[in-house]
């Protein structure tokens, strides 16, 4: 960084600056030259590409030849072909996420650092005040640049994700898309004095190698900060309602916090390549052939100890964090295939099915991770989901009036979301339900919920497999049952349950009857034990007697994580065939039809942090399923039975492997998220 300590000249009144073109690189590249020793000098290259990617950042002081000239912004320099004078200095600069030998290689357009890698002046203009007076002029226009796009994200009211969709660029760069926190570069010991005095603070001897002197770091922060330090929406959302609970009060509350874009995102931190859009004639070789960027979808360690942070701080079972990747589904039907973690999804599949969108049919994409209370992150979470989608959607649907909505209409509004190993979708609707088409208006959360609060959401099919007999099997799982309900072990061949005088308490009269002493190897009251795909949950069948059972019971959740065959938590269930309010011992008019429900449900995750879940609509991805097959149908109706309860219908499409998830959703609170990243 070589600009030469200055003194003021009559000089200054002859410049003018403006961005750097084409035609001046190789006036740059001599100057370049002459300003740094062979080791450390930018190549005529390493310039081409800056203005190339970078022309914004790129300026220079070009001295006119005629005396009496005014110094001026000519950053509309058509007006400069009538005058003569050559460019005396320069400075260029490239964005960063971070201020490493690895991050100065490249031009990222949405980094929060903008680095100099040069303040070069001519030979002959040095100690004139040429340097001071070009990092004058850089400085107001960069602010003036990041005041522009904050501006601009204001103005719409949304953050557009700093991912970049497409390949290649025009000459002045990609445009940003998020603003800048400060100016970083380098500098040796003889010229921090001149640094200072124009703005820049000191902060550390450099770590990176340039040439064979040492370096320092220097830093001048803009007035307008990066948006991952402002306040974030925020919101709780109760998930899975029970229209038919008349005080309101079911449903699992979840959290959601709305993100610019990806959290901590760092370049020594990449992992992944960005997620884009590319021609369904580009092969992924060739697509790791090209420059790295940064993942919209995979996050940091710092991103992901500051979502683990929040979600602790809003101590919810799950809370959701969701940013933007993609904003028009048509472009991604049209341009070819979307890649994500290594994995290409088809245009087809990211527009739920064969229905051809349209440009009044918009999807957008985000990335959407989970956290539990205890901030452990679990890779699906359906309740989150739902909430989530109902932020996003009922945003976007916006002013419509209820007067447009008409019963069988689903409208245009559909969101695609990308978890960590699941692509789901969600739309929202405005059709009558299993669930709601009979419940009239006479429930709390029926009168107060409107038609644009029903979420359909597209999951994948869970299959269940069995549970083996054997020690390390089902007699395993029937002792941890045992112990967490009823604080005993189970019945075996080598542990029989004797019934003796003295058990004459309800929990031991519930342990005898849930179990059969006659058969030590099979549990009275449970019909089936299995597995969900991967591992994940345990799943239990009971008799419905069996279930009812445990209903009123101090569970012993510790005992239930004793078991190793499962990573997640226990789902215990059993079919049924009566009305939501019959369940929930409620009386209701006779002219109001109750809906069916097909199965109950209980879901226990003390693994990751959850005690007992209200409802938990990723489980049905196998209970759906697994009730659909068992009663023959492809509509069932779930109802989960904790302490708050809700409903959920799952819409079976084995064809497509996956199960259709509708459930209601309320908002109970939203604010400003002000926990910094």
């Amino acid at each position: 960084m070589n600009a030469g300590n200055e003194e003021t000249s009559p000089l200054l009144s002859r410049l003018i600056f403006r961005t750097v073109q084409p035609t001046d690189v190789p006036r740059c590249h001599s100057i370049e030259s002459s300003s740094y020793p062979p080791d450390e000098a930018a190549s005529k290259s390493d310039l081409q590409y800056r203005q190339h990617h970078a022309a914004s950042y790129f300026r220079c002081a070009f001295l006119i030849d005629e005396p009496g000239a005014t110094s001026g912004d000519a950053g509309g320099y058509g007006h400069l072909l009538s005058v003569t004078g050559c460019i005396v200095g320069y400075i260029c600069s490239t964005r960063c996420n971070s201020f490493t030998a690895r991050s100065l290689k490249h031009h990222d357009p949405n980094g929060k650092y903008l680095a100099i890698h040069s303040v070069a002046v001519d030979e002959k203009y040095r100690k004139l005040g040429v340097g001071s007076a070009m990092l004058k002029d850089y400085w107001e226009v960069m602010e003036r640049l990041n005041q522009g796009v904050v501006e601009g994200l204001k103005n719409k009211n949304k953050v557009r994700s700093a991912a970049m969709v497409g390949r290649g660029g025009t000459s002045g760069g990609k445009k940003s898309a998020l603003p800048m926190e400060k100016i970083v570069l380098m500098a040796k010991k003889d010229l921090l004095a001149f640094y200072v005095r124009n703005g820049f603070a000191v902060t550390k001897v450099s770590e990176i190698v340039h040439g064979k002197e040492e370096w320092f770091e220097l830093e001048r922060r803009f007035s307008v900060q990066s948006l991952g330090n402002e306040s974030k929406e925020c919101y709780l959302i109760d998930a899975f309602v029970d229209p038919s609970e008349k005080n309101g009060r079911s449903g699992n509350p979840a959290g959601v916090v709305i993100l610019p874009g990806p959290p901590g995102v760092d370049d020594d931190e990449q992992e992944v390549k960005q997620m884009r859009l590319v021609s369904s004639s580009e092969s992924l070789e060739d697509m790791q052939d090209t420059e790295e960027q940064e993942s919209p979808v995979k996050i940091t360690a710092r991103g992901a100890e500051w979502m683990s942070a929040v979600a602790k701080e809003l101590n919810q079972s799950e809370t959701a964090f969701v940013w933007p990747l993609l904003t028009d589904a048509t472009q991604l039907h049209q341009q070819g295939q979307l890649l994500i973690n290594g994995t290409t999804f088809s245009s087809q599949l990211m527009q739920h099915g064969d229905e051809q969108p349209s440009p009044s049919s918009p999807s957008s994409v985000y990335a959407i991770r989970y956290y539990t209370r205890t901030g452990v992150e679990v890779d699906l979470c359906g309740h989150a989901t739902l909430a989530s989608a109902s932020v996003l959607l009922n945003h976007a649907q916006g002013t419509k009036g209820q007067e447009q909505l008409h019963q069988d209409e689903v409208i245009n509004d559909r969101i695609t979301f990308c978890a960590k190993n699941d692509v789901l979708y969600a739309e929202l609707l405005t059709t009558c339900s299993t669930i709601t088409s009979a419940l009239g208006s006479s429930s709390a959360h029926a009168s107060a919920q409107t038609a644009n609060t029903r979420i359909a959401m597209n999951f994948p099919w869970k299959n269940v497999s069995p549970v083996q007999p054997g020690k390390d099997g089902r007699d395993a799982i029937l002792d941890i049952l045992s112990r967490a309900f009823f604080g005993a072990g189970a019945a075996t061949a080598s542990n029989p349950v004797v019934a003796s005088e003295e058990s004459t308490s309800a929990i031991a009269a519930k342990f005898r009857q849930f179990f059969n002493p006659k058969d030590p190897h099979l549990a009275h009251h449970v019909l089936y034990i299995g597995v969900t795909d991967g591992k994940e949950d345990l799943f239990l069948e009971l008799t419905e007697e069996g279930f009812d059972l445990l209903r009123g019971i101090n569970v012993n959740h510790s005992a239930l994580c004793e078991w190793a065959g499962y990573s997640r938590g226990v789902i215990i269930c059993c079919s049924c065939g009566v009305s939501s309010s019959e369940l929930s011992g409620e009386k209701t008019s006779t002219t109001i039809e109750q809906p069916c429900v097909d199965f109950r449900s209980r879901f226990f995750g003390p693994k990751v942090g959850i005690n007992e879940d209200p409802v938990t609509g990723s489980a049905h991805c196998a209970l759906g399923p697994y009730f659909g097959s068992k009663l023959n149908k492809t509509v069932v109706v779930g109802k989960q039975e904790s302490d708050r309860g809700g409903l959920v219908e799952c819409t079976l499409k084995p064809e497509e492997g996956r199960v259709q998830i509708v459930g209601t959703a309320a908002m109970t609170l939203s604010g400003k998220l002000s926990v910094p990243l």
